[in-house]
């Protein structure tokens, strides 16, 4: 494990369990909050849906996501804290998360943004639950990212990633202090 890589956005949402998606923000237009679910927690695929449109699914528990994207906007860390003593060790988790280096891991599943600007949500949210207007947000390499206000709080964030094949690796770490589970996608390939 060595150092992460500077952080260009980080915030958290909302998860109410079961997954978290990654969308194209086009793609994401045209979700409507269904998924087909894991068995438990732990596990991520590719989900095909509609009319040609796809999203990234990591299956998880409730609770908060932490969702951070480095300043090349080249990976994407959704970290959940599963259990911390206090906030010095949830901090402790996620820092732990951010330095786990995508070497240290077999590769998993691959997802390819397409445009830049993704949206990460909660699988259950729905599109049509939040009045705003994700095609209108500012998201370009310079920009932070943004949380979507959902009828039931903030269950998304829209950020730009670097356009690219992204694949996933999935951990879990724990000490007598806390436990983190995260998901990295990193980008591959144009």
């Amino acid at each position: 494990m060595t150092g992460a890589a500077p952080l260009g956005w980080s915030d958290e949402i909302d998860c109410e369990g079961g997954q978290v998606l990654v969308a194209n923000a086009a793609d994401f237009a045209h979700w409507f909050g269904a998924a087909a679910p894991f068995a438990r927690a732990g596990y991520d695929s590719v989900h095909a849906f509609g009319d040609g449109h796809a999203c990234y699914l990591w299956s998880l528990l409730p609770g908060p996501v932490r969702v951070t994207v480095d300043a090349s906007r080249s990976f994407l860390c959704l970290a959940q804290i599963e259990y911390a003593d206090n906030d010095a060790g949830r901090e402790a988790a996620h820092a732990y998360a951010l330095a786990y280096q995508l070497a240290d891991a077999a590769a998993g599943v691959t997802y390819r943004v397409t445009e830049g600007a993704v949206v990460i949500a909660s699988a259950s949210s729905s599109v049509s639950a939040t009045s705003t207007a994700i095609e209108g947000l500012p998201l370009s390499a310079a920009s932070p990212g943004a949380l979507i206000d959902f009828s039931s709080g903030p269950n998304a964030a829209a950020l730009w990633l670097q356009p690219g094949l992204y694949v996933s690796s999935l951990f879990y770490h724990e000490d007598d202090r806390w436990g983190v589970s995260w998901c990295r996608l990193q980008r591959i390939s144009d």
